[in-house]
């Protein structure tokens, strides 16, 4: 089967796009593979068609050597995807930040964070108890069986 938007390299990829029910399916070689990656919002699926030797990903600045703390080098951390100590952070900040823009999509966090911890309620409901104000200790229980805080 050729590929649907060239009509010149054999089809390699099945890209399926669902869209109010509605399913359209497209066979694409690996080169409109990647133009189509790299169009959409999948910045993870351009980098994993680049990996499978498509065009390269946007280039990154070159990251330092290693590690100056641990002595890990960049080279370790795109093999294994793991970094040695708290101070590769610092040292691979760069470089770090074209990996999670091309994994995610973004370098920051937008999700939400927890409004307060269960450990730090139930420091709370047991001296509301030890206190014997038992109309807080209620409360508490509460919001903790709901799993938020106040």
């Amino acid at each position: 089967m050729l590929c649907a938007r060239c009509k010149k390299k054999p089809a390699q990829f099945l890209i399926k796009n669902i869209v109010d029910n509605q399913v359209s399916e497209a066979h694409l070689c690996l080169d409109c593979a990647h133009g189509a990656a790299q169009e959409s919002v999948a910045p993870a699926l351009a980098g994993l068609l680049s990996l499978l030797g498509g065009a390269a990903p946007a280039p990154r600045e070159k990251a330092p050597a290693k590690c100056a703390s641990c002595g890990l080098r960049w080279t370790d951390f795109r093999k294994t995807g793991f970094l040695g100590c708290p101070a590769c952070y610092d040292c691979f900040a760069v470089p770090l930040k074209g990996v999670l823009q091309e994994m995610q999509g973004a370098v920051r966090h937008s999700g939400k964070r927890p409004a307060r911890s269960s450990a730090d309620l139930r420091g709370r409901l047991d001296a509301a108890l030890k206190s014997e104000n038992y109309e807080e200790a209620a409360r508490l229980r509460d919001l903790i069986r709901k799993g938020r805080a106040a």
